[in-house]
């Protein structure tokens, strides 16, 4: 479900340029994003499985250039 989320990100921005960010439902992914679409990590709940690693992504996020953190 990431890359596929990820992956129609990347064909919406070959189609539309005014697609200038992604997320997909979790704190982190993985693989390339189109160039100018910047990666907004999402806090999906509090259970562990998605609160343990938050700080970390979204902090690797930010550095990436995340100027947004989705709540």
């Amino acid at each position: 479900p990431r890359m596929q989320t990820l992956n129609r990100i990347s064909r919406a921005r070959a189609r539309n340029r005014q697609v200038s960010f992604a997320y997909n439902w979790d704190s982190s992914y993985s693989g390339s994003l189109p160039d100018g679409v910047v990666y907004f990590p999402m806090l999906w709940s509090a259970a562990p499985e998605h609160s343990n690693q938050w700080v970390a992504n979204a902090n690797a996020a930010i550095a990436k250039g995340s100027t947004h953190l989705l709540l």
